[in-house]
């Protein structure tokens, strides 16, 4: 191998572990985004489950 096709190799190559270890923060911030995003829609669900409770008893 002459020196440009070495230093291309080594450039894709870490290239590619750049890109695995992105994959790798992304694994890592699912679990706690769809937590996240479970807990939210909870919060959204007992606000909403509260005002159709509360409009129903003020329905005179």
């Amino acid at each position: 191998m002459n020196k440009s096709k070495l230093k291309n190799y080594k450039k894709e190559n870490l290239d590619e572990v750049a890109i695995q270890l992105d994959i790798l923060q992304n694994v890592r911030f699912a679990p706690i985004l769809f937590m996240i995003g479970c807990f939210s829609n909870f919060i959204e669900y007992d606000y909403s489950e509260k005002a159709i409770f509360q409009s129903l008893l003020n329905d005179d």
